[in-house]
């Protein structure tokens, strides 16, 4: 075969079979994922990933997934989903993904070492570093008072409903040592109930607050339900005479 006939070949590409996939690449901006979304809209696949009826899926019998894109109208979220299954299902990442996994380890690490020098709860800037860290105590009380899961869920959303919701407490309030949580003042284990409480009184003005936004967003919705159901009635009117 001739050199002319062989990049002829070469350059032959498979018909689109599948157009969505034409359109999720146009959302990436890594040439790593663009490609491989236009490999898929030829039903070119990597190894280990098939399509079939409208459904991409993994070949591997462990780990594997499934997921049916056949009535997807939206390329970005679809881009999205397929990308994230490919990740964790058949470890398919891009040279940018590996360095930029690695950078937030790095990151990730560089703030667990500060956090244990520091032991300073308002010195931690990353939300998901606070809530790991949340969740670690919530861990240690855990196996300290030898408590259910569902006790221990109700301490994580007691814990941030104190610092986040109704601001009872402050980052001064969380007393951390050794780059973990210590203790929180003021949230205490009551062994009657077998469950942590906040001691602090939640101020009626906070209740009162949060009320007062809710019935105003109520009330703007049924000024806004009146507006249309009132422009109907002028049209419907006009429109008769």
């Amino acid at each position: 075969m001739s050199k002319e006939k062989k990049n002829e070949k070469v350059r032959k590409l498979k018909d689109v079979v599948y157009p969505i996939f034409q359109e999720c690449s146009k959302h990436m901006k890594d040439d790593f994922w663009i490609k491989l979304f236009d490999d898929l809209s030829r039903s070119k696949c990597p190894k280990g990933i098939m399509i079939y009826n409208g459904v991409i899926s993994s070949s591997y019998k462990r780990n594997g997934f499934s997921y049916s894109f056949i009535d997807s109208k939206d390329p970005l979220k679809l881009s999205n989903d397929i990308q994230e299954q490919l990740k964790k299902y058949a470890c398919i990442y891009s040279n940018k993904d590996i360095v930029n996994k690695e950078s937030d380890l790095s990151n990730a690490n560089n703030e667990y070492v500060n956090a244990k020098h520091a032991d300073n709860w308002k010195k931690i800037k990353s939300k998901k570093m606070k809530e790991n860290l949340i969740t670690n105590y919530c861990l240690e009380m855990k196996k300290k008072y030898k408590l259910s899961y569902s006790k221990i869920r109700i301490l994580y959303t007691l814990i941030k409903d104190s610092l986040y919701l109704y601001k009872t407490h402050k980052s001064d309030d969380i007393v951390m040592k050794n780059g973990k949580i210590d203790f929180i003042k003021d949230i205490e284990f009551e062994k009657n109930i077998e469950c942590f409480i906040n001691t602090r009184d939640i101020q009626d003005d906070i209740i009162q607050k949060n009320k007062k936004i809710k019935d105003n967003i109520l009330d703007l919705k049924w000024k806004n339900y009146l507006s249309i159901i009132i422009k109907e009635i002028v049209k419907n009117y006009t429109d008769t005479n």
